[in-house]
């Protein structure tokens, strides 16, 4: 066969191997992603039957490469923050504090709780929540120049929001 389905499906009661992983990628030579062929979840990430539960694929792959005995609180990161790639070099076991601190030091998530401007959320400047806290029209008034709402400049001016500034 050739394209997506290329793949002779495995016999459910066939343990699954880490050359089962290595037959199931494309390699890519530029990074040495082993790019999983087989089911992709809608988050990117491997999918594979394993007896009668499925995982995700880069964490079986990973399992079987090490032999950890995973716990669900343990996730499996990716060096190469490539989702659906199942190379066990490129695979970290890690607590998803460590998780999280990883994509955020590449880059790849926003902190929704960093302060002012740093916020994804934020819809104003450190310059404007200065001048909101010295104009003294009504706050209904400013959140219609500023864009926002009047709860969002009573929050500015009692001091709830925007403390950093």
């Amino acid at each position: 066969m050739t394209g997506p389905h290329r793949h002779k499906h495995r016999d459910a009661g066939t343990p699954v191997t880490l050359g089962y992983f290595r037959e199931r990628s494309t390699l890519d030579p530029a990074t040495g992603c082993w790019i999983w062929t087989g089911a992709i979840s809608p988050g990117g990430y491997g999918v594979v039957r394993n007896g009668k539960a499925t995982t995700r694929a880069h964490r079986l792959a990973y399992v079987l490469a090490t032999g950890a005995d995973l716990t669900p609180a343990i996730d499996v990161c990716h060096r190469c923050d490539v989702r659906a790639c199942c190379n066990p070099d490129h695979l970290f076991a890690g607590s998803r504090r460590d998780n999280m601190a990883d994509c955020a030091a590449k880059g790849r998530i926003r902190t929704p709780n960093a302060p002012g401007e740093r916020c994804p959320a934020a819809k104003l400047t450190a310059a404007q929540v200065t001048a909101i806290r010295l104009d003294d029209r009504s706050s209904r008034a400013l959140g219609r120049v500023y864009g926002v709402d009047k709860g969002t400049i009573q929050h500015i001016r009692a001091g709830r929001t925007w403390r950093s500034v």
